[in-house]
């Protein structure tokens, strides 16, 4: 089974096509990158479900969003939280050294 499964969400795709792909995906992460505002995850019950199905199913989950509220959410359901303030920070001090 390959390590990591990347999902590029579309800020219209639907909260089913999401779910289907995580469940089907035969990785043991799965990595959402979000849009800033999306159909999915855009309830708090979308990341409690998505949470409960990772843990059913032996799967960690991060995500990949320019979103604050949409990365504390992920954060407070177990989910990893990828780039965010802390990445741009990094990235900014690297090139002010160059």
């Amino acid at each position: 089974m390959p390590a990591t499964k990347i999902i590029n969400v579309l800020k219209d795709d639907t909260y089913d096509e999401i779910l289907s792909l995580f469940i089907t995906a035969p990785a043991e992460e799965v990595v959402f990158v979000l849009p800033k505002k999306s159909r999915v995850f855009g309830k708090e019950a979308h990341f409690a479900f998505f949470s409960e199905e990772s843990k059913k199913m032996d799967k960690k989950i991060s995500v990949m969003c320019s979103n604050p509220e949409v990365n504390q959410l992920a954060s407070r359901f177990g989910f990893g939280v990828l780039g965010g303030k802390t990445a741009k920070a990094t990235a900014i001090n690297y090139s002010q050294e160059q």
